[in-house]
């Protein structure tokens, strides 16, 4: 899945329309620290389970975060696409560009976060027993 966002991410970061470039650009971003994530959480869960265990939160939300970019930059893909060619209601499709491109600069950063606590978090989340919850 994370290889089928990433072609989705070239694609629109290749894209003449600077909307649609900035937006893969993010997205692109976006799935490289998912990727990180993937291999990270991957090798962990095999070596030490509980480690890989404690970063599941964080690692959960940063693919909500990348999904979701994922989508609204299909969404803008296809928005520019119909005014481009003069289709559907010029208004919204305008309107779903200009959401897609403010969750693109200001949640899909947040991609960057989760992956770093997924990865690197787990060591504080383990320090302290069961007993002392």
């Amino acid at each position: 899945m994370a290889a089928q966002i990433d072609k989705v991410a070239a694609h629109l970061a290749s894209h003449a329309d600077p909307s649609l470039n900035a937006i893969g650009l993010r997205l692109a971003a976006a799935t490289a620290a998912l990727q990180n994530a993937i291999d990270w959480m991957v090798k962990t869960s095999a070596d030490t389970p509980r480690t890989a265990y404690a970063g599941s939160v964080p690692y959960l939300k940063l693919w909500g975060v990348v999904a979701g970019g994922w989508q609204m930059g299909r969404a803008a893909k296809v928005a520019a696409d119909k005014l481009a060619k003069g289709e559907g209601d010029a208004a919204f499709m305008r309107a779903k560009l200009a959401t897609a491109r403010f969750y693109a600069e200001n949640l899909l950063p947040l991609a960057d976060a989760y992956a770093q606590s997924a990865v690197s978090g787990s060591a504080s989340v383990l320090a302290l027993g069961a007993d002392q919850f």
